[in-house]
């Protein structure tokens, strides 16, 4: 599986066509993500629409396994996908537990697993004795290439 993060971009058609070839699920987000967006209902209105387009848009694609509501972005709870059609999962949130706001329960939902770099900072190949349910976010920091400091700094 892999997931379109909400920070991200909705891919293109071939994009979609290519994962229902190869058997390749997509966990989609709506692009909502990390930010403390506007409750006001013009705003609101334009995010519903956006929402039933790419559900629509989307829908028809074996490929599509999850539709999630934003990621990180713990005030607005978006269940419009959810609405526009019943038969896809639909994921309020990533991470979500499922019980309120617990997001490390190991028995429901997902989890963002940084421990590389913050909590208790165990090394990667550690990740599996964690016991997460399903890891929807986690990384690795490294240098940029050289290419792309040159372009930074110059």
């Amino acid at each position: 599986m892999v997931q379109l993060w909400g920070g991200g971009v909705y891919e293109p058609n071939e994009f979609y066509d290519t994962c229902d070839a190869l058997g390749i699920h997509v966990w989609q987000d709506f692009q909502f993500a990390c930010g403390a967006y506007p409750a006001h209902e013009e705003f609101l209105a334009t995010v519903k629409v956006e929402a039933e387009q790419n559900v629509r848009w989307l829908r028809h694609h074996p490929a599509l396994a999850l539709l999630c509501g934003n990621n990180e972005d713990y005030q607005q709870v978006l269940q419009w996908g959810a609405l526009s059609d019943p038969e896809i999962p639909y994921h309020r949130e990533s991470p979500y537990g499922g019980k309120g706001w617990d997001t490390a329960d190991p028995t429901v939902g997902d989890v963002h697993q940084w421990n590389v770099w913050t909590g208790n900072e165990l090394s990667w190949q550690e990740y599996g004795r964690l016991g997460e349910r399903f890891v929807s976010e986690f990384g690795i920091p490294s240098f940029p290439s050289m290419r792309a400091v040159g372009m930074s700094i110059s």
